[in-house]
């Protein structure tokens, strides 16, 4: 009897275990997926804009004129001449134009003569109506150190000469009123020839574009270098030959020496009249959507992305599933439970806005789990035969036993 109730529990046994296998099987044969496709696009809303434009000069945003609605530019600068147009609206004065030498920044000097083809040149400076100027010299072919000895204010000494092929090169380290420059040179010769140099002004360090120049012939013997021959002129004693001149605009009469009046003439100045233009601009959502919004109430057809959708459906409750489609089509919150980006009900389970990637990855182990149940199943059927045979051969040999003993 013992025997009896051992077999029958262990049959049991793996009877319910065989059972729950091909029910765990069966629930995984029972589930597939599909992948769907939708579109997501951008609203947006139209919103008024406006902006001024000349007449006519609109851009292709603005379409609406207002005419009653104008404003004026600011006014232009002042200018001789008048460009007339449509909606322009001119100012006039008369103004007095002077011109004036524009300021110097070089002085050059060559074709030195003296004693023994030389010039002992003890200092040099300028003066810009009585005040100092500052300055640098190059000099070319001219004694050691002579930029240093001309400008050390030591009148008295013979240290620094030029020859007669020597280039002095002097520039003010700011540009001077051509009228208000004095030239003073202290020249020391012990001979009875002449002495002379050329001076060229120059606005550039170009030679050949100066504004004047002047000869200097001096005649004078020096009996020591105490008695040296202090010589000075003004630049604006110098012939003029090709001056470059500012132009000088003024609303009243000048009086000064230094300005040359040129004419009176008409300047001009003008606004111009702006027209109001209206039109719409499109207000984008920032994000893509499934339907409009209050805020975004139109749908921009050229502007979508492309979403998967995952599907997972269970083939027992095919009708409950067709069910639902439909009324998704209608409405999707009658049926549908909602947790975060997963949708489902009974038997019917959709992953929406998500890469099926996973999914597709999960219906491949799926299918490895299958092969897995069908060969489990397999095994758990062939062991509870072989254990029923084992067990009718173990009873047929017990049977047999007892009769020899009888």
């Amino acid at each position: 009897m013992k025997k009896c109730l051992c077999t029958f529990f262990i049959c049991l046994f793996i009877f319910i275990l065989n059972t729950s296998v091909y029910a765990y099987c069966e629930e995984k044969e029972n589930k597939s997926l599909e992948v769907n496709y939708f579109y997501k696009y951008k609203y947006y809303r139209n919103e008024e804009i406006f902006k001024y434009f000349k007449k006519n000069q609109n851009t292709s945003d603005y379409k609406v004129l207002i005419e009653n609605d104008i404003k004026y530019t600011d006014y232009s600068a002042w200018s001789f001449t008048k460009e007339e147009k449509e909606d322009r609206i001119f100012e006039e004065r008369d103004v007095y134009i002077y011109k004036k030498i524009k300021p110097i920044k070089y002085l050059y000097l060559d074709g030195f003569k003296g004693g023994n083809e030389r010039l002992y040149i003890s200092e040099i400076m300028l003066f810009d109506n009585g005040e100092e100027i500052p300055f640098e010299v190059e000099c070319e072919n001219c004694s050691k150190d002579f930029d240093k000895y001309i400008m050390n204010k030591d009148l008295y000494e013979d240290n620094s000469y030029v020859n007669s092929n020597s280039t002095l090169k002097i520039k003010l380290l700011n540009e001077k009123p051509f009228e208000d420059i004095e030239f003073h040179i202290s020249l020391y010769d012990t001979t009875d020839e002449e002495k002379s140099f050329n001076i060229k002004v120059l606005q550039t360090n170009d030679i050949n574009n100066r504004y004047s120049s002047a000869s200097m012939y001096y005649y004078f013997k020096n009996n020591s270098v105490y008695d040296i021959e202090d010589r000075y002129f003004r630049i604006s004693d110098f012939v003029l030959e090709n001056p470059i001149y500012d132009e000088i605009i003024s609303l009243e009469e000048l009086n000064d020496k230094d300005l040359i009046f040129k004419e009176m003439k008409k300047q001009y100045r003008y606004k111009d009249i702006l027209y109001k233009y209206v039109g719409n601009k499109k207000i984008y959502s920032s994000d893509y959507l499934e339907k409009e919004t209050d805020e975004f109430p139109i749908k921009d057809e050229n502007i979508k992305k492309k979403y998967e959708m995952c599907i997972w459906k269970d083939l027992d409750t095919k009708e409950e599933i067709i069910d639902i489609k439909e009324e998704t089509q209608k409405n999707m919150d009658n049926k549908i439970i909602k947790t975060n980006n997963i949708q489902y009900t009974k038997g019917y389970e959709k992953i929406k806005n998500a890469n099926c990637t996973l999914e597709k990855q999960n219906i491949s182990k799926l299918n490895k789990d299958l092969l897995k149940c069908k060969n489990d199943k397999n095994i758990y059927f062939y062991i509870l035969i072989i254990i029923c045979i084992f067990l009718l051969l173990y009873n047929i040999c017990q049977k047999k036993k007892k009769k020899k003993k009888n």
